[in-house]
């Protein structure tokens, strides 16, 4: 199997054709992670970290909820578990599985980990949890509560980098970020939900407001576009990449929509396909606190 290797200062990071990851630890952390698609899982599953004890996350996205469902369990091995998981557990799409790279977990360790990520994502609320109970957290030594805390603070790092950011309530995290970013409000909302990992490479977009009254769209192809970065949004009309704000001037400037005057805000007339609110209101929900079901 052909794959990339990237040494860090943490961990090395191997890329698999297949869409697989593994990173594994470094000399500063004896932790391995595995990221898979589920579609890749038999083959995944056949790796020897799936053999050891650990924790995992499964994450799948509910076509009527705005936040991603998530569930957060552990096994010793975690092989047997997830594959019980993979016939019986239909939501998700994407696993994350945490592992000791030397196999130095312990069924009280891994216990420890799963209930400490369930209440870091209980707090904050970034997900919907599958999970039905709550559980305790087993008794430690005090090294042994050490030895637990510093793989875990190096484990959500790990995941932050993988894309996985629920353990972070938005505000301390991406509020931060938000206000670094360049550009008007409305040009800050796409790398918002970048971060928030809501707005991914190969998302579809359609066109739910025009944003001039007198854009009069009579081709179909016009409404729709892909998402690949906040400044390549491919349309389907003329196969162009633009921003969402360029795009609209596009718009009417090939409709005949008024141009007015200043950037266009495309986040207020675009939203992701399947969706009926724009990304723009999708964005300002997300810091309520009752997110907009969708």
């Amino acid at each position: 199997m052909n794959k990339e290797s990237e040494q860090t200062t943490r961990a090395t990071v191997e890329i698999y054709p297949n869409g697989m990851w593994t990173i594994s630890g470094d000399l500063d952390w004896d932790g391995a992670v595995i990221f898979c698609p589920r579609e890749k899982f038999g083959e995944a599953h056949m790796k020897q970290e799936f053999n050891r004890p650990g924790v995992y996350i499964l994450r799948g996205q509910m076509p009527d909820q705005c936040l991603p469902t998530i569930y957060i369990g552990e096994g010793d091995p975690v092989k047997n578990r997830l594959e019980s998981h993979f016939s019986k557990k239909k939501f998700w799409e994407e696993l994350f599985v945490c592992v000791s790279s030397s196999g130095k977990l312990n069924k009280a360790h891994i216990q420890h980990l799963e209930s400490r990520l369930i209440t870091l994502a209980k707090g904050a609320q970034r997900c919907k949890l599958d999970n039905d109970v709550d559980p305790d957290l087993p008794t430690l030594t005090n090294g042994e509560k050490n030895s637990v805390n510093t793989y875990l603070s190096n484990l959500l790092l790990i995941l932050r980098v993988l894309g996985l950011k629920i353990f972070d309530p938005a505000s301390q995290q991406d509020a931060i970020i938000e206000d670094k970013l360049p550009g008007t409000k409305g040009e800050r909302t796409i790398p918002s939900l970048v971060i928030r990992g809501f707005l991914k490479p190969n998302d579809r977009l359609k066109l739910i407001k025009v944003p001039r009254a007198d854009l009069k769209i009579a081709d179909e192809k016009a409404r729709h576009a892909t998402f690949m970065s906040e400044q390549e949004i491919i349309w389907d009309f003329d196969g162009g990449a633009y921003s969402l704000s360029k795009l609209c001037k596009k718009m009417c400037e090939q409709f005949g929509g008024d141009l007015g005057s200043g950037a266009f805000q495309g986040p207020l007339y675009w939203a992701k396909e399947g969706q009926n609110i724009s990304l723009a209101e999708y964005a300002k929900s997300l810091d309520a606190d009752s997110p907009i079901k969708i």
